[in-house]
This record gives C-alpha cells, sequence and structure tokens, in this order.
C-alpha cells in the first residue's frame, strides 16, 4: 500500500513531460536508500535488540515528515477534486 501512495503522489506533483524522468529517479531514489536502511535497521536490532530497531523506524518516520513540509501544496489534488492532506 505504501508504494501505491508514493507512487500517486509522485503522478500529482509531476507535470506531463517530465513524467518518465520524475518515476525514474524515483525508483533509483528507492533502491538506493534500500542499502542503508537495511544497514541501519540490522544495526539497530544487534545494538538493542527490537526496541533499538524500532527507534531507528521512528527517527526515519521523524525525518520523513519533516520532509514532506518541504513539499509544495498539492493544487493538482484541488484541480481534480481530491482532499489536501492535512499535517
Amino acid at each position: 500500500m505504501n508504494s501505491s501512495i508514493h507512487s500517486y503522489l509522485i503522478l500529482i506533483y509531476t507535470d506531463a513531460e517530465s513524467v518518465r524522468l520524475n518515476v525514474g529517479f524515483d525508483y533509483m531514489a528507492n533502491a538506493d536508500g534500500r542499502l542503508p536502511g537495511t544497514l541501519l535497521s540490522g544495526w539497530g536490532y544487534l545494538r538493542g535488540d527490537m526496541q533499538a530497531c524500532l527507534w531507528v523506524v521512528a527517527l526515519f518516520v521523524g525525518l520523513s515528515w519533516l520532509g514532506r513540509l518541504r513539499l509544495p501544496p498539492l493544487a493538482a489534488a484541488r484541480a481534480i477534486g481530491l482532499p489536501e492532506f492535512q499535517a
């Protein structure tokens, strides 16, 4: 479910001329993030069992939320009648 929402948001934020470029960049960034995510989750588990692993996950969820604050408003969502996401 997370992947489909993520792909949907990329399509909402891109224009028609650069869809392929933006989706390709997204796949590249996703693959690039898997290695550090795998290493950090393994490190967290080795350092403090499942609780440390979940704290590492919580840290990255918080960083993702902060990064989301920098996104422009979803003008395209209003144009097609979808509700905007609330912070």
